[in-house]
């Protein structure tokens, strides 16, 4: 996923968010999680916004 960056530093953040859209979840949060530390503040809020209740859901289910 890292790979996506080269598009830009936050290509990786709407990739996510177009495959959240499409349910496919993995992919989604694999590609949330590729996004750069350097990129906007908006950008790293609404990807910790994003993460946060998939990661716990996904935690959830696991048990």
């Amino acid at each position: 996923m890292k790979e996506l960056t080269a598009l830009g530093e936050e290509a990786p953040f709407y990739i996510g968010l177009k495959l959240l859209k499409s349910g496919d979840r993995e992919r989604a949060i694999s590609a949330l999680l590729a996004v750069d530390e350097s990129s906007s503040v908006y950008i790293q809020q609404t990807r910790l916004k994003t993460l946060i209740p998939l990661l716990l859901e996904d935690k959830k289910d696991d048990r």
